[in-house]
This record gives C-alpha cells, structure tokens and sequence, in this order.
C-alpha cells in the first residue's frame, strides 16, 4: 500500500501552485486574445477577472487539495484511492461555477473549465509523482 510523504508534499503544493497558476495565466491571455473576456461571479452579469485572481484562484487550491491529502494520509488506509475520487468529485462540481453566472455563452464556460481541470491535474499528477511512497 503507498503511503503519503508528508515532506514531499511541503515543496509539491505550492510549486503545483506556481505550474498551475503560469499555465492558467497563459491560458487566460490566449483566451483575452482570442476575445473571450473571461468573467467572474462577482457583481451582476459577472465581472472581468484579471492575472492576478487567475494565478490566486490557481494557488490557493493546490494548497488546499494537498493539506486535504496530507490529512488523508493520516486518517485512512488508502488515501490515494480515496483522494483521486474526492478530487475527480470536486472537479465534477466546480463545473457547474461558470453556468452560475449570467449572461456567459459556452464558449466561456469551456473556457473557464478548462483553467479548472489545469489545477486538478497538475496538483493530481505532481502529488502521485513526488509524493508517493
């Protein structure tokens, strides 16, 4: 059974953060570049959202989906099993985000999927690759 190493996961987090983040803010320009004009839920009808809020949104849940794993590590017996199926679940779910915010054609909504299913793989591939024993 692989374990979960806890020290590995220290540098794997944020650095999933950064990968995550500069290919989401490449992303996000190529999207802007090809007049997509990527928008948020704030405010009504959404708001345009900017590199920083992109590299944010990218950060942040790779910090947390890796202390979710590290806590996994030590609570159940097979935790990369389990954390594969939460965080496949999570991705599921936060699909519907972009479909809350009106006015938005598929366009961006593919769009806006596409920076989340980023996030989940990088930090999903990086954890199996570094942080397993």
């Amino acid at each position: 059974m692989k374990t979960v190493n806890i020290k590995a996961l220290l540098w794997v987090a944020p650095l999933s953060g950064l990968v995550s983040g500069f290919i989401n803010a490449s992303l996000f320009g190529f999207y802007n570049t090809m007049g997509l004009g990527l928008k948020a839920l704030s405010g009504p009808g959404g708001e345009s959202i900017g590199y920083p809020a992109v590299m944010l949104s990218s950060f942040l849940p790779s910090l947390i989906g890796a202390a979710f794993l590290a806590l996994l590590g030590n609570l159940v017996q097979n935790p990369w099993r389990l954390f594969t199926i939460l965080a496949a679940g999570v991705l599921l779910l936060s699909f519907g985000n972009p479909l809350m915010i009106e006015g938005i054609v598929f366009s961006q909504i593919i769009a806006l999927n596409s920076l989340h299913c980023v996030v989940a793989i990088v930090l999903w591939w990086m954890a199996h690759r570094f942080a397993k024993r």
